[in-house]
């Protein structure tokens, strides 16, 4: 399942970041977006277009172009 499509306040675990751009997904992998990591989606913005979500102890925006990226779980 897609990030994008996880519905709030449930727990995941990511499986795997599907991105080509390298750069991007060293600076994923940097700030906590690893496979095996916990996240939880807290809010979905009214226009659907942004997600607040919380990785390890940090809480980070991102686009949903960029969830639709990231491969996750419910745990």
């Amino acid at each position: 399942m897609l990030l994008s499509n996880c519905k709030k306040n449930k727990n995941c675990k990511i499986i795997a970041i599907n991105l080509n751009d390298s750069k991007l997904k060293l600076r994923l992998y940097e700030i906590g977006f690893f496979p095996s990591s916990k996240i939880k989606v807290l809010a979905i913005s009214c226009l659907k277009k942004t997600l607040l979500v919380q990785v390890l102890d940090s809480c980070f925006a991102i686009k949903k172009n960029m969830a639709e990226f990231i491969e996750v779980e419910y745990v």
